[in-house]
């Protein structure tokens, strides 16, 4: 099962309740101009801070690296201790292991040779978790 995504873009039609516009097809054409991607990925690593999903759909990463914010949605019946739990699982459904696997642990962080750190160049610069029962 690809994870869902969605897109909150600048300019379409505004959801009457909330004021917040919200795209969830034509995903390809407007994730570069999203203001926050929200996705769904499969766990989360506790020992490490990552998160692990299919990404196998392009819109799906289109959705978690274009716009500045990505918000993720976890199940927390899906938190897992360590990497090793995560391969175990992965493992377990080898003829249904995903084509395209995502580790998310934030914001990319790169340096310039002087040590200048610049956070989010290959990426959203924000990275949101919501656990959800």
């Amino acid at each position: 099962m690809l994870p869902l995504s969605w897109l909150i873009p600048l300019n379409p039609m505004r959801l009457p309740s909330t004021g917040v516009a919200m795209e969830t097809k034509n995903l390809r054409e407007n994730a570069a101009t999203a203001d926050l991607g929200i996705s769904e990925l499969d766990y989360a690593i506790s020992e490490i801070g990552t998160l692990v999903g299919n990404a196998s759909g392009l819109e799906s990463r289109m959705v978690s690296i274009l716009p500045p914010v990505h918000l993720v949605l976890i199940r927390t019946k899906n938190i897992l201790p360590n990497l090793l739990s995560a391969i175990e699982l992965y493992n377990k459904n080898l003829n249904q292991l995903p084509r395209y696997l995502t580790f998310v642990s934030g914001p990319s962080r790169t340096a310039d040779i002087e040590r200048v750190l610049t956070i989010g160049v290959h990426g959203p610069g924000r990275l949101i978790i919501v656990f959800i029962d």
